[in-house]
C-alpha cells in the first residue's frame, strides 16, 4: 500500500510531510517557517471511462506533527477503496494511512467526491470494493491491532468515532445542552439517563468550544456559528479517538472558521485525537 494515493476522477494530493515526494503521483506541498515549499511538483492525470482529466479538484491535504511513520501508529487505513452509489464506483484506488492524532483534510468543490468518502468512512455508505480498517481499542489498551470496520459492533464504533455531516440537525423543543448531551448516548444504556459523571463531560465539552453560556438556549434558535460549536460539543462528548467531519466550516464567517478549526488542532495536538473532515478552502487547511 501507498498511503495517500487516491486514483479517481478530479482528485489529487496535497501532503505536509518531510520535505521529499515520495507519492509518484502526488503534488507535495510543505509548509515550514511560515512560507510554503513546493520541492517537486508535477501534473497529475486520472484515467476516468471514456476520458482523461487533468488538473484535479480535490485534494488530501495531510498535516503531520511527529516523523514516525510506522504501521504501528496507524489509526485508520483505507485499502484500494472504491466508493459510489448503487455499486458503481465514482472514485476508487483510495489509499490512505491515517496515523493517530494526525489531521487529514479532503478539499476540493462540490461534487468532487469529499461526502461520499467520508460517507463511507462512517458506514453510512457500503464501500463498492476495497477495505477500511480502524485501530480497535485506545491506544493505552491495546497495540495497533486493526479491525475491519464492517466488524465492529455500532455501540463499540459510537465509542471511538464521532461525526459531523453537513445535514441540517432537526431538533424540537432542544436546548443546546440537550443536543451536546447526545453525544454520552453510547455509554448511558438503553434510557439513555445522564450521571452525574456524564453531566460533568457535557459541561467540559461545552467548555471546550466557548459554549457554556448557550447551554440553556434553544438549539433552533442560536446561530449557525453557535450551532457548528454545539454539534462539536456532542462529538467531544462521545470521548471519541476518531471525529470525521464533513465541511463543518459551512455557514461560518471567517472567524468563526479560523475559530472552530483552533479547537480542532487543539483537540489533535492536546488529546491525540485523529481529525479527517472536508472543506472547500486550501488557505483553510494550511491554517491548521
Amino acid at each position: 500500500m501507498q498511503a495517500g494515493k487516491i486514483l479517481g476522477p478530479r482528485t489529487h494530493i496535497i501532503r505536509q510531510e518531510a520535505g521529499k515526494n515520495t507519492l509518484p503521483r502526488a503534488k507535495i506541498i510543505r509548509q515550514e517557517a511560515g512560507k510554503i515549499l513546493c520541492p517537486a511538483q508535477r501534473s497529475t492525470y486520472f484515467q476516468r471511462p471514456g476520458r482523461i482529466d487533468s488538473c484535479p479538484d480535490m485534494s488530501i491535504f495531510k498535516q503531520q506533527e511527529g516523523s514516525s511513520r510506522d504501521l504501528k501508529h496507524i489509526h485508520l487505513n483505507l485499502d484500494h477503496l472504491a466508493v459510489g452509489y448503487h455499486g458503481k464506483a465514482l472514485i476508487q484506488g483510495i489509499e490512505i494511512g491515517v496515523q493517530r492524532g494526525e489531521i487529514v483534510t479532503l478539499v476540493g468543490p462540490n461534487g468532487s467526491g469529499k461526502s461520499t468518502i467520508l460517507k463511507t468512512i462512517t458506514r453510512q455508505l457500503t464501500p463498492v470494493s476495497g477495505d477500511i480498517f480502524l485501530a480497535e481499542g485506545r491506544p493505552e489498551t491495546t497495540a495497533s491491532g486493526m479491525k475491519k470496520l464492517g466488524q465492529f459492533a455500532p455501540a463499540e464504533l459510537a465509542g471511538q468515532m464521532a461525526v459531523m455531516l453537513t445535514g441540517r440537525l432537526q431538533t424540537e423543543l432542544m436546548t443546546c445542552r440537550d443536543v451536546a448531551a447526545m453525544g454520552r448516548y453510547p455509554y448511558t444504556g438503553r434510557l439513555g439517563i445522564l450521571l452525574e459523571a456524564d453531566e460533568q463531560k457535557v459541561d467540559e465539552a461545552l467548555a471546550a468550544v466557548h459554549a457554556r453560556h448557550l447551554s440553556d438556549r434553544p438549539f433552533d434558535a442560536v446561530s449557525d456559528g453557535e450551532r457548528q460549536r454545539i454539534l462539536l460539543a456532542r462529538a467531544i462528548c462521545q470521548e471519541p479517538e476518531i471525529i470525521i467531519l464533513d465541511e463543518p466550516t459551512s455557514y461560518l464567517d471567517i472567524r468563526h472558521k479560523l475559530e472552530l478549526l483552533g479547537i480542532l488542532h487543539k483537540m489533535s495536538r492536546e488529546q491525540g485525537i485523529t481529525v479527517v473532515m472536508s472543506l472547500h478552502e486550501i488557505d483553510l487547511a494550511m491554517k491548521i
